[in-house]
C-alpha cells in the first residue's frame, strides 16, 4: 500500500487533496488551468533482505510477524466482474468512494478510471437534493470537497474546516491567514483603483465569509461577516491582466472571467443552500438521537432506586437529562461497560437534586414560621424599654420549637403568642447567659473560679469575636446581638439540607459558628490595667471603672512626629493585640496623673463628637419609635420626616447595643523626649505597671 505524507509538495500545492490525482485515463479530459500539477515520485529503495532467525531449525517456516485484522481482504475485492463491483460501489457514498481510492493502487486505478463516471454519479444520486458537479470540477474533486475531512493546503484533519465554495478549497484557521487574503473594509477594497484589474471583476473574486458573534455589555451579542479573499487567484487575474496590453483583448479576458466566475458562484450558492438544509436535517436527527439515549439514562436511573425521587421533582426543578455533562455524554454511542463507569455520576447527581429538593421544601415550611416570628418580634420589641434584649426571629423559632407552648403558629399575631413577649426574652437571655457561662469555663479551666451572678459585671469579662476585622472587644450585653453571632455565610457542600434551610431562612443559632470566644489573654491583661488604677479585679465592675475614667498612657508607642499613645482602660487590650501582638514589641504602660487625664478626656471627646458627625459605621436607635436607624444623618432624616424634630443633641444620641463604644486612641502633643526602659523587642507581655511617671514598666 503506497504510503501517504501530508506534507506539501514543493511542487505545488493541490487544493483539493489527493483525490484530484488523476491517472491518464482520467474522467474529464481536461485538468483546470489553475491546478499545478505534481512531480512524479522517486520509486523508494529496496530494503535488503535480512538473514533468517538464528533461532529457527532447518527447514522450519519463517516467522511472520502478527498484525492487526486480516491480510489481503481488499485483494479479491478486485477481481470480481466490473459490472457488479460498480453495482457495488454505487451504492455506497461518495466519501465512501474517496476512502476506498485511497486504500489500495488497484482500486485507486478502478475509481479513478474514465469508466467509473457514472459510478460516481450514482453515488452522488444517493445525496439527496445535492446539486449536480461543475464543468470545473471532476467528480473525485467535487466528492472531496463536500465531503473531504482535511484542509486543502495543509492536508491535516481538523474539527474545524471552512468550506470556500467559490475558491472551491477548503481551509483551516492556520492556513486561512496564509492563503485568504482578508478584507477588513469590502467596499472600499471593491472600489480601489491600485487593485490591479476592474472592479467590476473583484466583485466576482473568490472568497470566503465567516460570520462571528461577539458579546458587549452595553449593546449585548451582534454578528459581523469577516470577508477573505483568495490570495492565489488575485495575484493570478493582476499578472494576467497586467501581461495583456490590447484593449479589445482586455475587454475580452474580462468577459471569460466573469462568465467562468458566474457559473462558479451560482454552483457555490446552490452548494451553500445544500449545505445549509443539510446541516439542518442532521441537527434534527442529532437530537432526535440524543433524546433516545437520555431515555435510556433515565431508564438505567430508576433502576439505581431513584424513581420515587424522579417523581417528586416538580417541573421546575432540574432533571438529569438537562446536566451539561449527561448532553456531551449522550453525543455519544451509549455501551453497557460506558454506561457502567457513569452510574457514579448519575448517584451523584441525584443525591444532590435530592438534598436541593429537601432544602427547598424546608425553606417554604420555614419561611411560612418566619412571618409570624417577624410580627411577634417588632410588635414585642415596641413595648419593652430602649435598647433591651430580645431574641432575633432565628433564636425565637428555637426556643419556640424546644418550648411549643409558647407561639401556636396555626394563628395569626398577636393570637399566635401564648406567653407574653417579655417572658420569652428572658427565657433566651439566660440561655445565652449559661452558653457565655460556658465560654469563660472552657477557656480558663475549672481552676478559674468566679461567681456567675457578678461574673458579666466585672471590668475583667470582656469577649471577643474573631469574625470582626479587627478582632474587638465586647461586653456580654454586646456579645447576645452582635451580628456575627447569627450570621453564618460558610459554604458547606456535604451540609444536611434542614440546616442550610435554617441556616439561609432564620439565620444560624446564636454562636453556632464559634466567633463569640473568652480570651485568657484579654482577662490577664485586664486584670493588670484595673490592679494599675488602685481597684481590686475580683470585685470591680466596668461602671466602676467607667466612672473613674483613668487615662493609659503606652510608653512604648510614643512617637516623636505623632505625640504620645494615649487611651482609656478599655482600650488597653486592643491596642496591645493591634500595635504589639503582631510585632512582638514590649507595650510599657503608665498611668497619667488627673491633670493630664482631664486634658487627654476633652479632646477624647471632642475627637469622638467629630467622628459622630463623619463616620457611617456608627448606629444610632431612634428614642421615640425604639428602631435601629443608622448614621447620624440618617437620625436627623428620621427625626424631621417621622416626629418633627429639626435638632438633636449629642448628649440625646442613643448608641445601637451592638456598636463599639470605646473611644480611639488619642495622640496628645508634645511627645517625650525620653525613651522607656528596658528591650522593646521581646516577647509581647504586660510586666509590672507603675503609677509614677518617672518609673517605666517592662
Amino acid at each position: 500500500m503506497e504510503r501517504r505524507t501530508t506534507r506539501t509538495k514543493k511542487s505545488g500545492v493541490n487544493p483539493l487533496g489527493e483525490t484530484a490525482e488523476l491517472s491518464e485515463n482520467e474522467v474529464h479530459d481536461s485538468t483546470p488551468k489553475d491546478e499545478p500539477e505534481f512531480t512524479e515520485k522517486k520509486p523508494r529503495p529496496k530494503k535488503r533482505k535480512t538473514g533468517e532467525n538464528k533461532d529457527n531449525k532447518e527447514g522450519a517456516p519463517p516467522q511472520w510477524k502478527r498484525v492487526r485484522g486480516k491480510r489481503g481482504m481488499l485483494k479479491q475485492l478486485v477481481e470480481m466482474p466490473l459490472d457488479l463491483l460498480f453495482e457495488i460501489f454505487g451504492r455506497v457514498d461518495p466519501v465512501d468512494l474517496l476512502h476506498m481510492a485511497r486504500t489500495t493502487k488497484a482500486l485507486r486505478a478502478i475509481l479513478m478510471s474514465r469508466s467509473s463516471i457514472s459510478v460516481w454519479k450514482q453515488s452522488r444520486s444517493n445525496i439527496e437534493r445535492m446539486p449536480n458537479c461543475p464543468d470545473d470540477l471532476t467528480e473525485p474533486q467535487y466528492a472531496n470537497l463536500a465531503f473531504g475531512r482535511s484542509c486543502s493546503f495543509c492536508q491535516r484533519n481538523l474539527s474545524v474546516i471552512h468550506i470556500a465554495w467559490s475558491a472551491r478549497v477548503r481551509c483551516c484557521k492556520k492556513c486561512l491567514d496564509v492563503h485568504f487574503m482578508q478584507v477588513k473594509n469590502h467596499t472600499t477594497w471593491l472600489t480601489a483603483a491600485d487593485r490591479g484589474y476592474p472592479s467590476l471583476l473583484a466583485h466576482w473574486a473568490p472568497c470566503l465569509i465567516i460570520t462571528r458573534t461577539t458579546v458587549s455589555r452595553k449593546s449585548g451579542p451582534r454578528t459581523h461577516d469577516t470577508v477573505y479573499v483568495l490570495q492565489s487567484t488575485d495575484q493570478l487575474w493582476k499578472d494576467e491582466y497586467a501581461s495583456i496590453q490590447d484593449p479589445n483583448a482586455k475587454h475580452e479576458w474580462i468577459n471569460r472571467k466573469l462568465e467562468e466566475r458566474y457559473a462558479i458562484e451560482k454552483h457555490a450558492r446552490e452548494c451553500e443552500s445544500w449545505c445549509r438544509k443539510v446541516q439542518g436535517e442532521n441537527g434534527t436527527r442529532t437530537e432526535l438521537l440524543i433524546a433516545e439515549r437520555k431515555a435510556i439514562l433515565m431508564e438505567n436511573v430508576k433502576e439505581l432506586g431513584w424513581e420515587e425521587e424522579l417523581y417528586k421533582l416538580s417541573p421546575v426543578d432540574y432533571y438529569p437529562q438537562y446536566e451539561p455533562r449527561v448532553e456531551r455524554f449522550c453525543e455519544t454511542d451509549i455501551t453497557e461497560s460506558v454506561l457502567s463507569d457513569f452510574r457514579n455520576f448519575l448517584n451523584l447527581f441525584m443525591k444532590r437534586t435530592k438534598s436541593q429538593r429537601l432544602f427547598q421544601e424546608h425553606s417554604q415550611y420555614l419561611e411560612s414560621r418566619r412571618n409570624i416570628l417577624h410580627e411577634i418580634c417588632k410588635n414585642g420589641s415596641a413595648h419593652l424599654p430602649l435598647n433591651s434584649l430580645y431574641p432575633t426571629v432565628g433564636e425565637l423559632y428555637r426556643i419556640t420549637e424546644d418550648n411549643p407552648s409558647l407561639v401556636d403558629y396555626s394563628k395569626s399575631y398577636p393570637d399566635a403568642l401564648l406567653v407574653p413577649f417579655p417572658d420569652i426574652a428572658l427565657l433566651w437571655r439566660k440561655d445565652i447567659e449559661r452558653k457565655l457561662l460556658d465560654l469563660i469555663t472552657n477557656a480558663c479551666g475549672a481552676d478559674h473560679v468566679f461567681d456567675p451572678s457578678t461574673v458579666f459585671d466585672l471590668a475583667t469579662t470582656f469577649f471577643k469575636c474573631t469574625s470582626c476585622y479587627p478582632v474587638m472587644l465586647m461586653r456580654d450585653e454586646r456579645a447576645m446581638k452582635h451580628r456575627c453571632a447569627t450570621v453564618d455565610g460558610r459554604y458547606r457542600p456535604d451540609e444536611d439540607p434542614y440546616k442550610r434551610a435554617f441556616r439561609v431562612v432564620l439565620g444560624v443559632s446564636w454562636n453556632a459558628c464559634g466567633c463569640i470566644k473568652f480570651d485568657p489573654e484579654d482577662l490577664k491583661t485586664l486584670t493588670e490595667v484595673v490592679e494599675m488604677c488602685g481597684f481590686d479585679p475580683k470585685v470591680t465592675t466596668a461602671h466602676e471603672m467607667d466612672e473613674a475614667d483613668p487615662i493609659i498612657e503606652c510608653l512604648s508607642c510614643n512617637h516623636i512626629d505623632e505625640g504620645r499613645a494615649t487611651m482609656t482602660w478599655a482600650a488597653v487590650r486592643g491596642h496591645q493585640r493591634a500595635s504589639h501582638d503582631q510585632n512582638g514589641k514590649a507595650m510599657v504602660l503608665k498611668l497619667l496623673d488627673e491633670e493630664e487625664a482631664i486634658k487627654v478626656r476633652e479632646r477624647m471627646k471632642e475627637e469622638q463628637a467629630r467622628q459622630l458627625h463623619k463616620d457611617y459605621s456608627y448606629k444610632f436607635m431612634c428614642p421615640h419609635c425604639k428602631s435601629a436607624v443608622g448614621a447620624l444623618s440618617t437620625l436627623r432624616k428620621h427625626l424631621k420626616q417621622n416626629h418633627g424634630m429639626t435638632k438633636v443633641k449629642d448628649d440625646e444620641l442613643v448608641y445601637a447595643l451592638d456598636q463599639n463604644r470605646i473611644p480611639s486612641l488619642y495622640r496628645l502633643w508634645p511627645p517625650r523626649d525620653e525613651e522607656p526602659e528596658g528591650d522593646l523587642h521581646q516577647e509581647p507581655q504586660l510586666g509590672d505597671l507603675h503609677e509614677d511617671s518617672d518609673e517605666s514598666g517592662l
